[in-house]
């Protein structure tokens, strides 16, 4: 299958409710399995709290699919977050996107980091694109994966 139609636009605060609902979608089965469960008293006020500025909504084939946080740090482009409702992971969408990211940080002359839970398959996709693990913190998450010469930088 190709990649459907994506794209990226700021995300509204309007949109926190739907978003929310993604992050859950995408997030709580990987958050279970290192947590135990999804602890909604605690996973709702951090959301809300936790509105960086840049976010962008991802729309795939005009529908709201997700959400990116980007930010710019020494050396580096950090995904903070690129989470994708289930029902459009798997498009290539997800792949488009961070490759974009890739693209735009090398053109900086920066690498590309993240973090992921080691529960996470996405780390399938993100070893594929380049990103390899670099190190990892107290809640057993990779501290960072950087891109292809991240390291270097």
């Amino acid at each position: 299958m190709g990649v459907p139609g994506y794209g990226l636009r700021p995300a509204r605060r309007e949109e926190s409710e739907a978003l929310y609902a993604i992050h859950r979608a995408a997030m709580e089965r990987y958050v279970a399995a290192k947590w135990g469960a999804w602890d909604e008293v605690f996973q709702r006020p951090f959301w809300a709290d936790s509105w960086p500025p840049g976010r962008q909504a991802i729309l795939v084939d005009g529908e709201l699919a997700g959400f990116l946080d980007l930010a710019e740090r020494p050396g580096s482009i950090w995904v903070g977050n690129i989470e994708i409702h289930p029902r459009f992971q798997g498009l290539g969408a997800g792949s488009a996107i961070l490759r974009e990211v890739q693209r735009d940080a090398s053109a900086r002359g920066l690498g590309a980091t993240l973090q992921v839970l080691k529960v996470n398959p996405a780390r399938r996709l993100y070893e594929r694109l380049g990103f390899r693990e670099t190190g990892q913190n107290r809640y057993a998450l990779p501290d960072g994966m950087g891109g292809p010469n991240a390291a270097d930088r």
